[in-house]
């Protein structure tokens, strides 16, 4: 899977779905936008 990512490029594949990985890619980025969000959201919190 990583081959597969790192020739066809990773928001290539998350979103145009390039080949058979897109899935997993998708959730891959779905992790890191909600780990994102759950950070400013803490960030807010403590202000």
């Amino acid at each position: 899977m990583k081959k597969a990512i790192a020739e066809a490029g990773f928001l290539n594949v998350a979103l145009n779905d390039v080949n058979q990985y897109g899935p997993h890619a998708m959730v891959m980025l779905l992790g890191i936008f909600a780990s994102l969000t759950g950070l400013i959201l803490l960030l807010l919190m403590l202000l």
